[in-house]
């Protein structure tokens, strides 16, 4: 779904949230929000028929690995099931902030536990949305958000 100009787009809009001084905090709190948001429309499309759950299950056939690059690639990919480029582009910006944020620094990378929990969590929330189950994919989020938040605030 993404397009050429969508770099340029997501570099403006993460430039401006840093010359505004956005927070840490509030780029996680926001990107959580959006993701949950996301993984609900995905779930609404496949339970409205717009989006087929057999196509789905047939895109993801192995658990992702535990390496950050595959899992932000199933977290983007999860995201793209809403279909709605302004929440996509948002959540990617915010992502970009923080990776040049001093949390980012601060904190590293994430312990394989927590990369586990997560991964585990991602495939809850497809589930969810192959099963057009709007509302575990809503529970799977926000689970997702509070194991973030942990990691992220401790």
């Amino acid at each position: 779904h993404s397009r050429p100009q969508d770099g340029a787009i997501i570099r403006l809009i993460c430039a401006s949230f840093i010359a505004r001084g956005v927070r840490g905090t509030n780029i996680r709190s926001s990107a959580g929000f959006l993701a949950s948001s996301a993984y609900v429309l995905a779930a609404q499309r496949v339970r409205d028929g717009v989006l087929s759950a057999a196509s789905l299950r047939s895109a993801y056939t192995e658990r992702p690995s535990l390496a950050i690059a595959e899992q932000k690639h199933f977290e983007i990919f999860l995201i793209e099931l809403a279909d709605n480029p302004i929440i996509s582009a948002l959540i990617r910006a915010f992502s970009l902030c923080y990776l040049f944020s001093d949390r980012c620094e601060r904190r590293g990378h994430y312990p394989s536990d927590l990369r586990s929990a997560i991964t585990d969590c991602n495939l809850r929330i497809f589930d969810a949305i192959v099963q057009g189950d709007v509302e575990a994919a809503k529970a799977g989020g926000l689970q997702k958000n509070e194991l973030m938040g942990t990691h992220l605030s401790g």
